[in-house]
């Protein structure tokens, strides 16, 4: 595994701050790395935010962090977790359902064939009038043989009950027309969708991320509380103990100065 900066770096403080510094150092690198959280990875911005979830957790915790110094005297290293999650970074994300997208692909292969048997066969339908000497030079028998097959490919292939071509083509037309709009409006549906999507997904992702700090903050404060606490209490203990000391110094000397005056 190779070596990166250790913890302390990592919320930008030195080896010797205190509690407060350290809370204060993870509130501003929470604060700069929500800033800049719309133009991350949502893997990277994870990554990013559990390292220093655990860096402060460790250094807010005066046994963890005991154990942290000598364990990494040295060149302390960021926790195995972080390169996990930056490895995950680089691979690719997860697509949507498969079958939702082999079911997509199947529909616009089944339109893109209609279109082209569409367009082949009106291609044809040009080709063959125009080898007979154009629009104005084709029989009336074979342009009357030519209209019938394409109305029969468009009756056929679109279900309908034309009587001419014209009708046929025409509403092939307004078929083609509105199943273009269809595509269009589903597109804009998916669309607001991936965006609504995507804004809960934010929105659940903040609220959680600010849930983890509040709880990290209130734990780091209760422990701050807890060592003032403490150190007030050795404090008195040691005052104790030196009054302590004093009233028995001045006890042995008088101690002392009864037992001189008994023996003049």
């Amino acid at each position: 595994m190779k070596q990166q900066g250790d913890i302390y770096e990592l919320l930008g403080v030195t080896s010797t701050a205190d509690l407060p510094e350290i809370i204060q150092a993870y509130r501003q690198r929470m604060g700069a790395l929500k800033a800049e959280a719309a133009s991350l990875d949502k893997v990277v911005l994870e990554a990013r935010l559990a390292a220093l979830r655990d860096a402060f957790s460790i250094l807010s915790d005066p046994k963890r962090r005991a154990d942290y110094d000598r364990a990494h005297s040295a060149a302390a290293v960021v926790p195995d977790e972080l390169d996990m999650l930056l490895a995950e970074a680089a691979m690719p994300k997860p697509r949507r359902s498969p079958l939702r997208n082999i079911l997509t692909i199947i529909a616009v292969l089944l339109m893109a064939g209609l279109t082209i048997q569409v367009s082949v066969m009106f291609m044809a339908y040009r080709q063959a009038r125009s080898l007979n000497g154009g629009e104005g030079g084709m029989p009336p028998a074979a342009q009357k043989t030519a209209d019938r097959v394409v109305l029969m490919e468009l009756n056929q292939t679109y279900g309908f009950n034309a009587k001419t071509r014209e009708e046929a083509e025409a509403k092939a037309a307004e078929i083609e027309a509105r199943e273009k709009q269809e595509r269009a409006a589903r597109r804009e549906e998916e669309a607001r969708e991936r965006r609504l999507h995507e804004e809960k997904r934010f929105t659940e992702d903040a609220r959680r991320e600010a849930e983890y700090i509040s709880a990290d903050l209130r734990a780091a404060e209760q422990r701050l509380v807890a060592e003032q606490e403490e150190s007030k209490r050795r404090a008195e203990m040691e005052e104790q103990q030196r009054q302590d000391a004093i009233r028995e110094k001045l006890e042995r000397d008088a101690a002392r100065w009864r037992n001189r005056r008994l023996g003049e």
